[in-house]
């Protein structure tokens, strides 16, 4: 935890009408590809520093969330991202989260076992 003391949260607004679910079933095939290329550009630009932790989606939203270290560039995978799947609204924003409270909070969420 000490060498990753960063959370990253990345957002991705569905470009489709979900019509009451988190997203359309049209549109999930794009919104797939566009998550495999994040873990993907994430890996490339985290240089061993980025760690992808939870999808969190709601209506028309999926957001990301990975805790980086110093060695990574997160900004970069945003831009990338975005050149990538023009059209989507796609938001990177980061905070220092040391004692990684975020994760925590998730695991009273929705406990294991």
């Amino acid at each position: 935890m000490a060498a990753l003391p960063n959370i990253g949260w990345f957002g991705v607004w569905c470009r489709e009408d979900p019509k009451g679910a988190f997203w359309s079933p049209t549109e999930a095939p794009k919104l797939d590809a566009l998550e495999e290329d994040l873990i993907k550009l994430a890996e490339e630009h985290g240089h061993g520093w980025a760690v992808y932790l939870r999808r969190h989606a709601t209506p028309g939203l999926r957001e990301y969330y990975f805790y980086f270290g110093e060695g990574a560039d997160l900004g970069k995978v945003a831009v990338a991202l975005t050149l990538k799947h023009a059209g989507y609204r796609i938001e990177y924003e980061t905070r220092p989260d040391p004692k990684w409270t975020g994760y925590a909070s998730w695991l009273k969420e929705a406990p294991l076992g």
